[in-house]
């Protein structure tokens, strides 16, 4: 059963949000320590995405989550020492793996299963116990996330492996000096004053509180600010129509609040560097990269006491609740007025960051993998 690959990875979602970041950031090293199959949606995407990258691509355009995705998972995944699920949409049937390794990011279908219709949280349970139980190894990002895996699932004494994610400082150092700043502005029409959000119209990542939250501190405090979203704003909308409905009915969010469209992976350390901070008012996070990597662009962070948050940021951050919309309020209003404490936050951050490298993410990865393959 074997093979000649040593592992089957499915990276069909290279260019996801964050689940895209966890491939990107450890097919390269995988791939030259092991004899590495991946299940690409298309060869060309793999290779645009890795350009280096020497490795056999199986294509494999099946959508995640979908009843064609296990149908065809037997008949495409070769026979392999260990099949690799970055997320929990696992084969259901039979495969030519010996091993499974999973990596579980959180359990956020089961967190918040209520905002989902009835017969996609049931498939979400689903999936999720199938991956679980059938994988020989669990790894999980955060200790947050552990705990959550054996609440939700009722297990104890399970192989679950907590490998924290890592940033690649260097990189973000490197492109934060050959992106030109006022170049950034003009292509994004920023403000001289602004702070900065990543998009998303999940409920748990509270952009509704947080727009609230932003008007009722320009009317206290008189002081104009601006919300730079990355995101596409016309994505966001459709997908949410009470989110659509605050902003369009309100001219103080059509003149505040910006909307970024698309931004390449290169251009972001630039704006996390220009924004006077980063809000993250998010209710469930697995891990968090979003901090961290304003962190390493010198960027003070205003982020919700929740769920990994406090786990992942530390005491390099302004806590906020992200439940009470005048708790995010004063944050916002203590991260505007008070110069001292964003130099403090950036100083603590710029420290606090080094102890996430990628190196360390990256070596935790290879000896599970080599443990795996003895």
């Amino acid at each position: 059963m074997s093979g000649k690959f040593d592992i089957c990875f499915d990276v069909r979602m290279v260019h996801a949000s964050g689940i895209g970041t966890y491939v990107k950031t450890l097919l390269p090293d995988v791939a030259r320590h092991f004899r590495v199959a991946l299940l690409g949606r298309t060869r060309e995407e793999i290779k645009r995405a890795f350009p280096a990258l020497e490795a056999t691509v199986i294509p494999f355009d099946a959508k995640p989550y979908s009843l064609k995705e296990q149908a065809l998972f037997p008949k495409v995944v070769p026979p392999c020492r260990l099949f690799w699920s970055p997320h929990f949409n696992a084969p259901l049937l039979p495969i030519q793996a010996k091993l499974r390794l999973l990596t579980l990011h959180d359990v956020y279908h089961l967190a918040f299963s209520h905002t989902f219709p009835l017969w996609k949280a049931q498939m979400g349970r689903a999936l999720i116990k199938n991956a679980v139980y059938r994988a020989d190894r669990v790894l999980t990002v955060s200790h947050f996330s552990n705990s959550e895996i054996e609440r939700y699932l009722g297990i104890r004494n399970f192989p679950l492996e907590v490998i924290h994610n890592g940033i690649d400082l260097q990189k973000f150092q490197r492109q934060l000096t050959t992106s030109m700043t006022q170049e950034m502005r003009a292509k994004y029409r920023l403000p001289k004053r602004f702070v900065l959000a990543l998009g998303n119209v999940k409920p748990h990542k509270n952009l509704k509180r947080l727009l609230l939250a932003l008007k009722l501190f320009c009317e206290r405090c008189k002081s104009p600010l601006h919300l730079v979203i990355v995101g596409q704003r016309r994505g966001m909308m459709t997908q949410d129509g009470e989110l659509e409905r605050m902003i369009q009915g309100d001219p103080f969010f059509e003149e505040h609040v910006i909307f970024t469209d698309r931004v390449p992976d290169e251009d972001l350390p630039v704006l996390y560097r220009l924004a006077l901070f980063l809000a993250f008012p998010s209710l469930y996070e697995g891990f968090g990269l979003p901090p961290l990597e304003a962190m390493a662009c010198g960027c003070p962070v205003l982020v919700a006491k929740a769920a990994s948050l406090p786990e992942v940021c530390g005491e390099a951050v302004e806590y906020i609740d992200p439940y009470c919309v005048e708790s995010i309020s004063q944050g916002i209003e203590r991260m505007v007025l008070q110069e001292p404490l964003r130099l403090r936050l950036k100083e603590r951050g710029l420290k606090h960051v080094a102890d996430f490298s990628l190196e360390k993410m990256v070596e935790a990865h290879i000896q599970v993998l080599r443990e795996l393959l003895v």
